[in-house]
């Protein structure tokens, strides 16, 4: 199945270009998203907790930064994936 991008690549692109984000990080970015693509959301929680207990306090608060400002960009998530990322600074918050 296929899905419809609506424009996400060119947002992406454009958030990309706003950011100062290399070729290689955007498709770490894609292989990242390919890989959890049939993943349950149970699954992915788990692999994020884990991954989680592995950060040290400041890479939590650098991250927290970071995906702040990814929520910032309001054009380019919608209401899902901004609930998704609050749930994950809320676990980086932990």
């Amino acid at each position: 199945m296929r899905r419809k991008s609506n424009g996400l690549d060119k947002k992406l692109e454009k958030a990309a270009r706003n950011i100062n984000v290399s070729e290689q990080q955007l498709e770490q970015l894609s292989n990242l998203a390919n890989k959890y693509k049939y993943k349950s959301q149970r699954e992915i929680e788990e692999e994020m907790i884990n991954m989680i207990n592995t950060f040290s306090k400041k890479e939590k608060r650098d991250l927290i930064k970071r995906l702040q400002m990814l929520k910032r960009m309001t054009d380019l998530l919608d209401d899902s994936q901004t609930k998704k990322i609050d749930k994950f600074i809320k676990l980086l918050s932990r």
